[in-house]
């Protein structure tokens, strides 16, 4: 892979509701959710998939000849198959694809999975409690392939370190095995060599989401920064961040509005792989935004922040600053992510921090400072 270069600042804002930016050819369809919108409720604690970041290490045993076949974003077929967990007992589940730009053939040949688990199989299981979940593969069969799997793990737990709100992340080691194959497998023991790992990411289905904050998932189109608690600067910080311009809260584009029990509206972000942290290689911005790579940062917030606003939302990079850093000095070269990657990345975070330094001054290179009388609080 290529260095990742530090970005040029861009002086430009996008206002959220003005540009519903689906930087994936047809990526604007927000797909649905797994559950309906419930009365806020008390928040829970995590489920067990979801309490710990030590890796799992599963097998999943599926017709994958048919899945790797399939591409219909709107008709996924579902496939049965078992999913073995080391230690515990294998459970029955319902595999199928999922997604849209990723689930092009030209851009991963392997596609990103959707497994529903059964409920005769959840029992005391690191899985207990489960139903949908998003399985983000290695997409392709490409020795650094599996690299974007955990480039985009190190976002998510980035979002869980700096946001009020977000999804949580799971990293898996996965053999992947034909489903006739699966008794071959299991009496083998230790898996022979036909079936690799690959890395792979569970991550948090929006019922599990809302179950663990007592919210609701709301469905909503067409809102913008003022619709969201702290008029969306939090989010739109976070994927300044990450270097992040692939989303849209108007289309819900890579976006889930939460409805919090104190009725406060969170915007919780998804999938990273566009940005330029991430930098997945066939990531490339949209033309409209006037952008050389996906490693220029870009504000996409609302187009009146005052200093004040910004200085809140930066208080948990600051006070986490040292655990941010960690993930891609520490983190992910322990879990094999590779090393020049991981210190560009640290670069890239470093450019972030001077860049924040004095919000003041950020707000104004950006050209986001309200008018006159019309500042925020």
């Amino acid at each position: 892979m290529s260095g990742l270069t530090l970005p040029r600042r861009t002086l430009a804002c996008l206002t959220l509701a003005g540009l519903a930016l689906a930087a994936r050819p047809g990526g604007a369809r927000a797909q649905a959710a797994d559950s309906t919108a419930a009365p806020p409720d008390a928040p829970r604690r995590p489920l067990p998939l979801f309490a710990t970041d030590s890796v799992l290490r599963l097998t999943l045993a599926t017709d994958l000849r048919a899945l790797a076949g399939e591409r219909d974003t709107l008709r996924p077929r579902p496939h049965p198959g078992t999913l073995g967990v080391a230690g515990g007992p294998s459970l029955p589940v319902t595999v199928s694809t999922r997604g849209h730009f990723r689930l092009r053939r030209d851009v991963c040949p392997f596609p990103p999975l959707r497994l529903q688990v059964g409920d005769a199989g959840r029992g005391e299981t690191p899985f207990r409690g489960q139903r949908a979940l998003k399985l983000v593969t290695h997409c392709r069969n490409a020795a650094d392939a599996e690299q974007i799997v955990l480039r985009e793990y190190l976002a998510y737990r980035a979002a869980a370190l700096v946001l009020p709100v977000s999804f949580r992340a799971r990293l898996a080691r996965v053999r992947y095995a034909e489903r006739g194959d699966s008794a071959a497998l299991a009496a083998a023991g230790a898996a022979p060599d036909r079936f690799p790992e690959r890395w792979a990411m569970l991550v948090e289905s929006e019922r599990e989401l809302a179950r663990r904050t007592g919210g609701a998932v709301l469905e909503h189109r067409g809102g913008s920064a003022g619709s969201v608690a702290d008029d969306g600067v939090p989010f739109a910080l976070f994927a300044y961040f990450l270097g992040n311009t692939d989303w849209s809260i108007a289309a819900l584009h890579n976006v889930r509005l939460l409805r919090l029990p104190t009725f406060e509206v969170m915007a919780v972000p998804y999938d990273f792989d566009f940005s330029g942290l991430v930098r997945a290689p066939y990531a490339t911005p949209d033309p409209r935004l006037l952008l050389r790579s996906v490693q220029d940062r870009l504000w996409r917030g609302t187009p009146c922040v005052t200093p004040a606003q910004v200085d809140a939302a930066l208080a948990p990079y600051r006070a986490r600053r040292a655990e941010l850093e960690a993930l891609w000095r520490t983190t992910g070269p322990a879990l094999s992510l590779d090393r020049r990657y991981a210190a560009e990345a640290a670069d890239y975070v470093a450019a972030f921090y001077r860049e924040t330094r004095d919000p003041a001054a950020f707000v104004r290179g950006l050209g986001v400072s309200c008018p006159r009388g019309e500042g925020r609080r």
